[in-house]
């Protein structure tokens, strides 16, 4: 158990142990423990801070608070912090993730351009702006999640979930639009750890099922969702009839009853990038 005490001095936490001997960890207070034990977090200074128990491995995050905080859990030694986002400020950020996110999940077709060509085309044409204006009307939502992560003041991914009703249903979806991670970060846990802090704040903001949409070519982004336990729910169907046969057999693959089973054993054997 971590605690706080300042009978002796400053506001300092301390960990007590069955037979209720404690040791000093640091000084701070409001300690949140990471979900494997093996760190602490605590506000110290107007910061947010984390240690481990014993007192060692000092790490800042910036976070509103330790409750804030994110543990990435393949190795749970980094915090990532969350902030609503700002339409102004992180505009560039979430757009240049929107276009590499597109290009991706984009048909065989699309992709057959390079992502130079393709992004020069996307920024050139009015999806940007709309995109820009869906996200921002979003917002009047009170319910909607549109959030920045960060570790230590760089921006590594953001999310977008709306929420929905059915009439006559008794479920309210909430639907992930957008989930990034920086080039440079990916593979590393994060867009999983991102994925189920959607799924936590969802389900505390009353959805009963949470949607995500994926391009069939988006290998690492399957499975994750695998990983984190959403399972294939339907098919979009696509046929270029601009293309003869010979060409969409060389440039498109064509969801097969083999392919839907590889992706559905993803979710039982959830191996490969995150």
């Amino acid at each position: 158990m971590a605690f706080v005490d300042s009978s002796k001095g400053p506001w300092a936490i301390y960990i007590a142990d069955a037979t209720g001997a404690r040791r000093y960890v640091a000084r701070g207070q409001s300690p949140s423990w990471s979900p494997d034990g093996q760190w602490i977090a605590f506000e110290v200074g107007g910061d947010i801070a984390a240690v481990r128990p014993d007192g060692s491995d000092r790490l800042l995050a910036d976070i509103g608070s330790p409750r804030e905080a994110h543990w990435r859990r393949d190795d749970g030694a980094v915090l990532l912090g969350s902030r609503c986002i700002d339409l102004v400020s992180d505009r560039d950020f979430v757009l240049d993730l929107k276009v590499l996110t597109n290009y991706a999940s984009d048909s065989r077709v699309a992709r057959a351009e390079s992502l130079a060509d393709y992004s020069r085309r996307w920024y050139a044409g009015g999806q940007p702006e709309q995109f820009w204006v869906d996200l921002s009307e979003s917002l009047e939502d009170a319910r909607t999640i549109a959030s920045i992560f960060d570790l230590g003041g760089e921006d590594l991914a953001w999310a977008w979930v709306t929420f929905s009703e059915f009439d006559g249903y008794e479920f309210v979806a909430a639907e992930l639009r957008e989930l990034a991670v920086a080039p440079a970060r990916r593979r590393r846990g994060v867009g999983g750890e991102v994925l189920r802090f959607v799924e936590e704040t969802a389900r505390a903001r009353g959805a009963t099922v949470l949607r995500s949409e994926v391009g069939v070519d988006n290998e690492a982004s399957l499975r994750m969702h695998a990983r984190c336990g959403l399972l294939p729910a339907g098919i979009t169907f696509e046929k270029h009839l601009t293309l003869d046969r010979q060409e969409m057999e060389r440039d498109w693959r064509y969801a097969s009853v083999a392919s839907l089973r590889d992706l559905a054993g993803a979710v039982e054997d959830p191996g490969g990038p995150g």
